[in-house]
Parts: structure tokens; sequence; C-alpha cells
């Protein structure tokens, strides 16, 4: 039933590398999720961010465009998604 997923700054981080090895962030099969946000500094050490199957989510914001932000630094993002009509 979520429709908003909003993570402040400095959030599920643990400041060494070594401590949150093979962590992941995954957010999947929300159907009524429409807005992601995380803010800077936040999954730093996560290796995956993984959205998959979030078919009302319109808008994602990750960390800071005005500045480094280093979520997920060491990590890779995939985004899933099966929509109709698009190629």
């Amino acid at each position: 039933k979520l429709e908003k997923v909003s993570i402040g700054e400095n959030c599920f981080t643990m400041h060494s590398f070594c401590d949150n090895m093979g962590a992941r962030f995954n957010l999947k099969d929300c159907e009524r999720l429409r807005e992601l946000k995380i803010g800077k500094q936040s999954f730093s050490d996560y290796l995956v961010c993984e959205i998959e199957n979030n078919e009302s989510l319109e808008e994602i914001e990750i960390g800071d465009m005005n500045e480094e932000s280093n979520c997920f630094y060491y990590g890779s993002l995939t985004l899933k998604s099966e929509c109709d009509g698009i190629e």
C-alpha cells in the first residue's frame, strides 16, 4: 500500500565497506508506489540497488544533483519495467 518512500541523508550507511559487504536495496512489486526519494550519502556502501515491477512509479530522486552524493557508490543500479507501448 506504499505510495511514497522518502529516505533521509546518511541513512543505511555503515561507513565501513567491509561491515556492509553484499548489502542490497530492493524495491519490488509495490503497485501503488509513485515516488522514491533517497537523500545524499545514503546506501553509500551498498552494492546493489534494484527497482523492479513498480508500475505506478513516476519519480525517482537519488542524492543531490548539485553536489557529490555517493549513494550506492560501490554498486550498480538496475531498473526493470515491462510497460505497454515502450520499446
